[in-house]
């Protein structure tokens, strides 16, 4: 379970879902999606400030027909045809009365979800709780609802049992057909959370959960068949080992082709490999290392299938920055920055971070940023004010896009994060 890095009190809902995921292993902190290359499959290929850089392709991404066989079955619904998406992204909001802790899964399970998205498909997240809706009917459009209560207090045609501790009811809008009612989109959704039965599990296992409903909220009907995937989030059961990142690579890879690659509504017979186009099974990666005492900052970026996934780790802090005694007055990191544009381009640049340790305010700016081929990315600058809270950090104010950086090391010698816009995705680190 990753340290309160961040609490809900001090970030509304809406800027906390922008923000990538954090995830805690052990003794290490890991920031955004699951992109990091094994190593030893990358080639070094130079330094820059310090940080050495590596590259290379890695065969990580689900094979299409396995994207395929995923996604047909999700267009079959009891009484409608096609894949429910949404047209529009919508809307989370957890119902009024949710606790402070359960409405920060509701939004860690949106970060999971959206680091799989495509940039411009991404869930929102709303501040305001949403009125007790009593069913499905009863959730605006383009909305997805979110409550925690028992399942004795379920809305009729709820699936209900020992083994439901969450379900999903979708509106659907469709064209009524002679022989099929044909979808035309996804229009709201009502996800319930067994709230007796959720008590006792782990955070990790209730954001599982959550993870598992938004999957059927987006769209994906039924479950997945554990066999064919057996490490499915959609399977129907919640496993005794969780996923690592809680949303496996082929639901994550299911949702891309669903929101990038099919329109919504499409039929069973129009999921095929020939209407998914073009499917690379590999990644291009660039990844950065320094060493910093007992361990590495790492961070990059990778590039498949027109999606870029940005990520940092490194080893956890004992203590939050401000409990660090050793620091007094300021103090600046510096390293590095890797990215990648939505036209897989990679960009490379300088970073530095400086923190005021007695307000925990500090300034974060990538300078000379230019494509790894030549040439300069925009302007060559970005710049952005930072809040530090506990062990993490996040802009204020700046230039456009969203940072979620955190600090690593015993004594915080490390830096890093990722920056999200919708012209690059990057990965960045370095060293006090």
């Amino acid at each position: 379970m990753p340290p309160p890095v961040m609490s809900p009190t001090t970030l509304q809902p809406s800027d906390l879902a922008a923000q990538a995921p954090l995830f805690g292993f052990g003794g290490s902190l890991h920031i955004g999606a699951s992109a990091a290359p094994p190593v030893r499959e990358l080639q070094r290929t130079g330094e820059r400030n310090g940080v050495e850089v590596s590259k290379g392709s890695v065969r990580d991404a689900s094979v299409a027909a396995d994207v395929i066989a995923y996604l047909r079955p999700r267009a079959v619904h009891s009484e409608v045809t096609g894949l429910a998406t949404f047209s529009r992204p919508p809307t989370v909001r957890v119902v009024e009365g949710t606790s402070e802790k359960y409405t920060g899964y509701a939004v860690r399970a949106v970060q999971i979800v959206n680091a799989a998205l495509p940039h411009d498909a991404r869930i929102s997240f709303g501040d305001a709780p949403a009125p007790d809706p009593l069913n499905v009917d009863d959730v605006p459009r383009g909305s997805i609802h979110i409550e925690f209560i028992p399942q004795a207090q379920w809305p009729e045609r709820s699936v209900k049992g020992e083994r439901a501790v969450g379900h999903t009811q979708s509106r659907i809008t469709y064209i009524p057909g002679a022989q099929r009612n044909e979808v035309v989109d996804a229009d709201a959704s009502h996800i319930l959370i067994d709230s007796m039965e959720v008590q006792d599990f782990s955070e990790e296992k209730i954001v599982y959960v959550i993870v598992h409903e938004l999957l059927h909220a987006l769209g994906f009907s039924g479950h997945t068949d554990p066999e064919r995937f057996p490490d499915a989030t959609l399977n129907p059961n919640v496993p005794a080992n969780l996923p690592r990142f809680l949303l496996a690579r082929i639901d994550s890879d299911a949702l891309l082709a669903a929101y990038a690659r099919f329109r919504p509504g499409v039929l069973p017979e129009e999921i095929t490999a020939q209407n998914l186009g073009p499917w690379d099974e590999a990644s291009r990666h660039a990844r950065g290392a320094l060493g910093i005492l007992g361990g590495e900052v790492s961070f990059g970026a990778a590039f498949r299938n027109g999606l870029a996934q940005p990520w940092a780790s490194g080893p956890a802090p004992p203590m939050d920055l401000a409990q660090n005694r050793g620091l007094s007055g300021s103090a600046t990191w510096s390293g590095a920055l890797l990215g990648v544009t939505p036209a897989g381009e990679v960009v490379v640049g300088d970073s530095s971070l400086g923190v005021n340790l007695a307000n925990l305010d500090g300034r974060l700016d990538f300078t000379g940023m230019e494509f790894d081929g030549g040439g300069m990315w925009g302007d060559g600058d970005l710049g952005y004010s930072v809040e530090v809270r506990g062990n993490a950090f996040n802009n204020t104010d700046g230039d456009a896009g969203v940072v979620t950086g955190a600090f690593f090391g015993a004594r915080h010698e490390g830096m890093g994060g990722v920056l999200e816009r919708s012209d690059l995705s990057a990965g960045f680190g370095g060293k006090r």
